[in-house]
């Protein structure tokens, strides 16, 4: 059996995680405001 390292370099010890967003995915609030214009009186703005 031969031993490997579980991560090719060290990482740092830190209270914190990183997240990686892509941000070509995340809608804009302008986008989002539209959204929700368009939906009300739909079934989806009813649970709202």
């Amino acid at each position: 059996m031969i031993g490997l390292p579980k991560a090719e370099r060290p990482q740092q010890k830190s209270g914190f995680r990183i997240r990686n967003i892509n941000t070509q995915k995340i809608l804009t609030m302008e986008q989002i405001q539209i959204l929700l214009e368009k939906s009300k009186d739909t079934p989806i703005t009813e649970v709202l």
